[in-house]
C-alpha cells in the first residue's frame, strides 16, 4: 500500500469514527429528549387529575378553585404556582413534586437530600420557594387572609423525612390529599365572609392575567 493509499484510508477511517460518534451523541440526545417529554407528558397529567379531583371538591363543598398558573407580577422571577382553593377559612395552596426515593431535610437549612437507586445528591430546600411565594402573595391580599400551603408529594412511594417544618406548611402525599384538607378544616375557623372570599379569588386572577 503506497504513502498516499495509507493517507487516504486514515482520512477515510477517521471520517466514519467521527460519523459514528456523531450519530452515537445524536441517539443519546434522542433518548434523552424523549424521556424528559415522556416523564413531562406524565407529570402534567397527574397534575390535571390533581385539578380535577380539587374541581369536583370545591363544588361539593361550595369553595373556590382556581388551576396551577403562571405568574409574572409577584416581584420575582416568573414562577409557576397552585393550584389553589379558597375557602371561608382561607387560601389554600399547593405546592406539588414528584420527588421520588427518599426525601431528607431540615426546612431551616438551604439543601435537601434525596437518595434514589442507590444514589444520594443535594437539592434546594424547597420550603424556601414556598415562603417566597407565599410572602409575595401576601402582600397582594388583605393582612387578615390565613394561607395555607400544602407540600404535596405526588409519589405515593416516596419516603419523607422533614422536620421543623412551618406551622403554615403542610406535607403530605396524593394518596392523603382528602384527610389533610379535612385536618385543614378542622385546625382552622371559619373567618372569612363570602364578599372576602370572592375578593381573595378576584385579586389572584387578576394577578393571573397580569
Amino acid at each position: 500500500m503506497s504513502i498516499d493509499q495509507k493517507y487516504y484510508l486514515g482520512i477515510g477511517l477517521g471520517l466514519t469514527f467521527l460519523l459514528m460518534f456523531l450519530i452515537a451523541i445524536l441517539v443519546i440526545y434522542i433518548f434523552v429528549k424523549r424521556n424528559i417529554l415522556r416523564k413531562s407528558k406524565k407529570n402534567n397529567e397527574s397534575i390535571k387529575k390533581l385539578e380535577e379531583f380539587l374541581l369536583n371538591y370545591s363544588k361539593e363543598n361550595n369553595v373556590y378553585f382556581i388551576k396551577k398558573n403562571h405568574f409574572k407580577s409577584l416581584g420575582m422571577p416568573s414562577c409557576d404556582i397552585g393550584p389553589f382553593l379558597i375557602t371561608d377559612k382561607g387560601l389554600i395552596i399547593f405546592y406539588p413534586n414528584f420527588l421520588n426515593g427518599k426525601i431528607e431535610g431540615n426546612c431551616l437549612e438551604r439543601e435537601w437530600y434525596c437518595t434514589y437507586e442507590n444514589r444520594k445528591k443535594i437539592f434546594p430546600n424547597k420550603m424556601f420557594f414556598i415562603d417566597k411565594t407565599i410572602n409575595k402573595l401576601s402582600t397582594k391580599l388583605p393582612k387578615d387572609i390565613p394561607i395555607i400551603a400544602v407540600f404535596l408529594f405526588m409519589n405515593n412511594d416516596v419516603e419523607v423525612d422533614i422536620y421543623n417544618t412551618p406551622s403554615y406548611v403542610l406535607i403530605t402525599k396524593e394518596e392523603n390529599i382528602l384527610s389533610s384538607l379535612d385536618e385543614i378544616n378542622n385546625s382552622l375557623t371559619s373567618s372569612l365572609t363570602t364578599d372576602k372570599v370572592n375578593m381573595v379569588a378576584t385579586k389572584i386572577t387578576n394577578l393571573i392575567k397580569k
